[in-house]
């Protein structure tokens, strides 16, 4: 009587090498979708966050004379409005904000993966935020203006700037941007790539006044978005 061998099934050297380079191309395939797929997911968050932070500072406008609360306040500033202390403000306009926000989470962008460090040189230990506001019409850069505008002083709300993505700054704009642990430096009417961080796939968000969130690519926001002026 014939012994019936039994077959052994298996892979060979060559057919495992097979499947791991088609693994191996499907990954290098795939994930770049699911990064890509991960950050527009941010993106959108991070448009959401611009979109609340820029409804607070609206109902903070109706509360305050229709007058945009000042960039940064010095600790003896006799300027802030009430119930608004020095210690409360901490040098940074998103503590003004922050009682008309539900979750001060928003101040983060999802893509900022930064820790949350303080300004270099502040006594007051002010925190980094993800946004900036538009210099020109938060600390009063139109002719010398002494305070910060009203919202009926903004010609083209739909078409001016109120935040956007900025590197540890709390202020955006054309013209000015305070470093930390430094002064103002002038940049004349340019947008420097130190000062605004393209944070979503080589672009950022931007809030404009009239409450719409828009995507910019690096260097492609005009510096008319941030005027101050009708022309």
């Amino acid at each position: 009587m014939r012994r019936m061998r039994r077959c052994e099934s298996g892979f060979t050297l060559i057919e495992l090498l097979v499947v791991i380079a088609i693994i191996a191309i499907l990954a290098a395939i795939l994930f770049p979708v699911f990064a890509r797929a991960r950050e527009n997911a941010r993106k959108s968050n991070c448009q959401s966050n611009l979109r609340q932070i820029a409804m607070g500072l609206v109902q903070y406008v109706q509360d305050y004379d229709e007058k945009m609360p000042h960039c940064r306040y010095t600790p003896d500033s006799n300027q802030l409005p009430s119930p608004f202390t020095s210690a409360m403000v901490n040098y940074s306009w998103p503590h003004l904000v922050v009682p008309y926000l539900k979750n001060t989470g928003v101040m983060k962008c999802p893509s900022d993966e930064r820790a949350r460090p303080t300004y270099q040189g502040s006594t007051t230990n002010m925190e980094v935020w993800s946004y900036g506001r538009n210099y020109g019409y938060f600390n009063g850069d139109k002719k010398g203006a002494a305070e910060a505008l009203a919202m009926s002083e903004i010609p083209l709300p739909a078409e001016t700037i109120m935040l956007g993505e900025g590197d540890n700054c709390n202020r955006i704009g054309p013209r000015q941007v305070n470093w930390p642990g430094s002064g103002t430096i002038s940049i004349d009417k340019q947008i420097s790539a130190q000062l605004l961080e393209p944070r979503h796939m080589d672009g950022m968000n931007f809030a404009f006044f009239d409450g719409h969130v828009k995507w910019f690519r690096h260097g492609g926001t005009p510096a008319r978005l941030y005027s101050v002026e009708e022309d």
